[in-house]
């Protein structure tokens, strides 16, 4: 049996209206997601969120509630993605997004970060927590 892929992400959002959230565009996809990545061993996923976030982003963050999970399968090994709400702390990025990942870092208005997404299950998971808060 294959072992399961652990991985962390955000819905890193400007603030706590949730009204403007941030998406990253993957060169090696060529895709619009929300910065994500694998679990370190013997990381944590609050850990990991927080350090994936920055390393994609630039942005060091505040984490907040969790916001949901997705399961897909990478290479037919099955994938578990748990996503918190998170804020950054710092206005500007304080770190270059690692150019080997990410191509872009983007701020979008709710709506046209949905437009943006591309993959369904990343959609449905802004749409279904944009409403609702971090407490």
């Amino acid at each position: 049996m294959k072992p399961r892929i652990l991985a962390a992400g955000a819905l890193l959002w400007r603030d706590e209206t949730h009204r403007e959230i941030c998406l990253v565009h993957r060169h090696r996809y060529d895709d619009w997601c929300l910065p994500k990545g694998k679990l370190g061993k013997r990381e944590r996923f609050l850990a990991a969120v927080a350090r994936e976030t920055e390393e994609e982003t630039g942005y060091p963050v505040r984490v907040g509630a969790f916001a949901g999970e997705l399961f897909y399968e990478v290479k037919d090994v099955p994938k578990t993605v748990l996503f918190w709400h998170c804020y950054p702390i710092a206005e500007e990025p304080v770190g270059v997004p690692d150019p080997d990942e990410v191509e872009a870092v983007a701020w979008l208005r709710r709506e046209e970060a949905l437009a943006r997404l591309t993959y369904a299950d990343e959609r449905a998971l802004v749409q279904a927590a944009a409403g609702g808060s971090d407490s």
